[in-house]
Formats: C-alpha cells, sequence, structure tokens
C-alpha cells in the first residue's frame, strides 16, 4: 500500500506546471470512486466543481442524483445536473456503455470549447485499470489496448486526468468508510450479464494482493512500449494535420498503423479507436492502389476518403437529435443541452429591453420545464395571437438553420423557441415579477 494518503497521492497527479491555472471538475456518478476523488480534493485543498450525469436508465437515477445534490450543498461545492437521452441517443450496433461514454465526452468537449483551462477529473481507480486490461487481452488487443486507461490523456480539446489510477479499489472504501461517507452503490455492479462484472470475479479470484505489483509493472511496461511507438508514429507522420500524408503512412510499418490512426482521430476529437479488423481491411485498400472514388467505412460514423493525396475524415451529418430534459429552474438556474450546444439560464429579475431573451410572468411560471428537441407536429401559441399555430409555419418567414431546443410545461404546452419566439402565456404586466429565460448560443 502506498505509504501516502489519498489526498496526497492525487495532489502529487496534479503537480505538474501544466495544471497552475487549470480549472478542475470532477464527473460525480454517486459512487465510491467518484466520491472518494471528490472528498479527497476537497481535503487536500484543491478547488473543483462536479457533473453529475443522469443517464435515466435505472430506477434508482433520481435518487443518485438527489443524493450527488445534498453531498455537495453539505461541502459547498458548485454541481451541474445533465440529463443525457442513452435510449434515445443510442445508435446501430452501439451498447448503452458506449453510447453513454460518447454523450459524456460530447458534454466535455462543448464545455472544453467554451472554457480552455478546464480539466476533467475521472475517478477510475487500480482495479478499473486491471478490468480494462483484462477485458482488451480478451478480445485481442495490442500492447496500447491492454495498458489500457492512461492517467493523463487529450481528446480533441478536452483534458481527461485520472489521478486514482495507483489507489486500490478497497483503499477507496477504507478511505470512505474512515470517514463515515456512504456512497451509491449501483446494483448493476452485481450483474454478471455485463462483461465487466464477469472479468472482476474471474480476476478477485486469480490476483492476489501480493500479485498487483507485477501486474502493474507489466501494464506499466506496456504502456512504455506503446508511447514509444507512439513517439516514433508521430514522428513520421504529422497527425495534427486534416489529411493524413499518404505516401507516408503506406511507408509505415504495420505496427505503426494503430498509433498513426488512434492519434489523428484523438486530435479530431474521435475517443473510439479503429477495430483492428477495419485498419487491416484499410491498409490493404490502400495498398492495392487508390482510386480518386476510394472511401472507406470506419464503423464509427466516419467516412475516410482520398484528397489531394491525403487521406481526410468526412463525419457523416447526423439528424437532428431527440432529446428531452427535466429543468428545476427555481433550484437550478442554468441548465447545459449538450445535444443542441445551449445553456439556458432563469433569472428573476425586471423587465429590461436591453438584455436578449425573454420575460414571462413569474407567478404563472410552472416548474420543472421540460427542453426537448423539435417535433414533427409542434403547435405554438406565438406571442400575440390566440390560436395555435404550427412551429413549422412560424419558422417560415425566419428560416433559422437548426432549431436548437424547445422550452415547454410538463403538460406538453410550447413556451419558448430560444432566439426565435416566445408564447403568448404568461405575457408579463408592468412592475410584476418577471422570470428571464436566456439562451448562450442563440
Amino acid at each position: 500500500m502506498n505509504k501516502q494518503s489519498i489526498p496526497e497521492q492525487i495532489q502529487r497527479a496534479l503537480a505538474g506546471a501544466s495544471f497552475e491555472t487549470a480549472r478542475f471538475v470532477v464527473g460525480l456518478s454517486g459512487g465510491p470512486d467518484s466520491t472518494a476523488l471528490v472528498a479527497a480534493c476537497l481535503e487536500g485543498g484543491l478547488e473543483v466543481s462536479t457533473v453529475h450525469f443522469n443517464h435515466g436508465l435505472r430506477a434508482d437515477a433520481e435518487t443518485d442524483e438527489r443524493w450527488c445534490r445534498r453531498f455537495c450543498q453539505l461541502r459547498n461545492v458548485p454541481l451541474e445536473i445533465v440529463q443525457l437521452d442513452v435510449s434515445g441517443a443510442r445508435k446501430p450496433g452501439e451498447s448503452v456503455e458506449m453510447t453513454g461514454r460518447r454523450l459524456r465526452l460530447s458534454y466535455w468537449q462543448n464545455r472544453a470549447a467554451r472554457e480552455p483551462q478546464l480539466v476533467v477529473l475521472l475517478g477510475h481507480h487500480q482495479d478499473d485499470l486491471f478490468e480494462t486490461a483484462m477485458m482488451r487481452l480478451l478480445r485481442g488487443a495490442n500492447s496500447g489496448g491492454i495498458a489500457g486507461l492512461h492517467a493523463d490523456v487529450r481528446i480533441g480539446a478536452v483534458r481527461l486526468v485520472r489521478p486514482l489510477l495507483g489507489i486500490p479499489r478497497a483503499e477507496l472504501g477504507r478511505y470512505l468508510a474512515e470517514r463515515k461517507i456512504e456512497a451509491c452503490i449501483d446494483p448493476t455492479n452485481r450483474d454478471e450479464r455485463f462483461e465487466r462484472n464477469r472479468v472482476r470475479r474471474i480476476l478477485a479470484e486469480l490476483v492476489r494482493d501480493e500479485d498487483r505489483a507485477g501486474l502493474l509493472r507489466s501494464l506499466s511496461l506496456l504502456q512504455a512500449d506503446d508511447d514509444a511507438l507512439g513517439d516514433w508514429a508521430e514522428s513520421r507522420i504529422d497527425v495534427t494535420q486534416t489529411a493524413l500524408a499518404l505516401p507516408a503512412l503506406l511507408a509505415c510499418p504495420d505496427a505503426l498503423w494503430p498509433r498513426v490512426l488512434r492519434a489523428w482521430l484523438r486530435a479530431a476529437g474521435e475517443a473510439r479507436p479503429l477495430r483492428g479488423t477495419r485498419i487491416r481491411e484499410l491498409r490493404n485498400s490502400l495498398q492495392s492502389g487508390v482510386k480518386p472514388s476510394f472511401q472507406f467505412d470506419t464503423g464509427l460514423g466516419i467516412t475516410l476518403r482520398i484528397r489531394g493525396g491525403g487521406l481526410v475524415m468526412q463525419t457523416a451529418q447526423p439528424a437532428q437529435p431527440t432529446f428531452s430534459y427535466t429543468w428545476h429552474w427555481t433550484e437550478q438556474s442554468q441548465i447545459n443541452i449538450p445535444e443542441a450546444d445551449t445553456v439556458l439560464t432563469a433569472t428573476r429579475r425586471a423587465l429590461n429591453a436591453n438584455l436578449p431573451g425573454e420575460y414571462f410572468a413569474l407567478e404563472a411560471m410552472p416548474s420543472p420545464l421540460t427542453v426537448r428537441s423539435r417535433q414533427p407536429g409542434d403547435r405554438m401559441i406565438p406571442f400575440g395571437g390566440q390560436e395555435p399555430v404550427r412551429v413549422k409555419k412560424l419558422l417560415e418567414p425566419i428560416k433559422p438553420k437548426a432549431v436548437r431546443c424547445i422550452v415547454t410545461s410538463t403538460a406538453g404546452h410550447i413556451l419558448w423557441i430560444p432566439g426565435v419566439r416566445r408564447a403568448e402565456f404568461a405575457r408579463v404586466s408592468d412592475g410584476a415579477p418577471a422570470l428571464h429565460l436566456s439562451c448562450s448560443c442563440c
């Protein structure tokens, strides 16, 4: 066991000069790992904020959300609740876990684009490292895949840091118990229909405490090998360019192809690597001769094409995302809608014509509100009108590029199309208390 306390180990992991101006935010699930991370950061004097993702998948998801609110309120830690429609956003062939990871990363990337100093702290620990390595070994991964989770990685604009990777799950449990902090327990962690849970049981039976040091050393050596191969790959070909130089790629040894493509995709903000079979298919296709009409489906929603002697990515234009969030604006003044790249804000204030946004009669406004994507057949009574009008017709003279989101009552009545138009509902009388709704992206 490391002689340093958990707060000291976190401070050591974040001691680099590049973190001096960072703004740290912790992904707080409410489980023991992320809970211990927040508690240890605070104990060590590190200022953090938190984000809790409600995936809406489990019956007790609302219980976890309430627990996170209470935990953060007691410690005066800023908390943002982000609602994710995992079921609605799931793509063909994509597991629930993969969809959740993709949506979370999308949120972090959108936020990092607005906050350049953002550093995301994640609660992955030593056991997660072992479990991930075993799962990838069973799937047939290379050294980079088996080495697994990285302590510090950048994907597009976002930097993800895992300061607990050297700490076992049991040690985090003892840390919480000593401080009498109870965390949420996900009952699905015992469900062996999930691969990680099966691997966890196998490792518990095979790996004794005294074996951990050797396993860690092996993973460290594999990661060093992968880093060296990655550096070699990037010295031969510039992965930061939009177009990947085709002659340089074709001249790379087979072992460098996964590293080149992984680094190139990450620089573009794509966390998912190409599968080994896809890489072999791509290599064979390119080596057999390239025509101007060449195109290759990566299986990631990205098509590769040839342009100007280089390999370029072309992302399929997604359909308007479907989502629905519950906004308790009386408790949560802001809500982030990652699918719409939009932040809505509710403020009690007097009428001010100079401020963008809309004013509604405070006493008439229901709570919670629903923020959702546009739906076929949507109707609204526009401001100044008396009868419902199809939203499509209201938009015809404006022709906006896209309607990012729609705000409704929980009964389904449309109150506001941010950046476009508000409803007649809750008109403000002179001198009456008002609620100001604004949108950061419209």
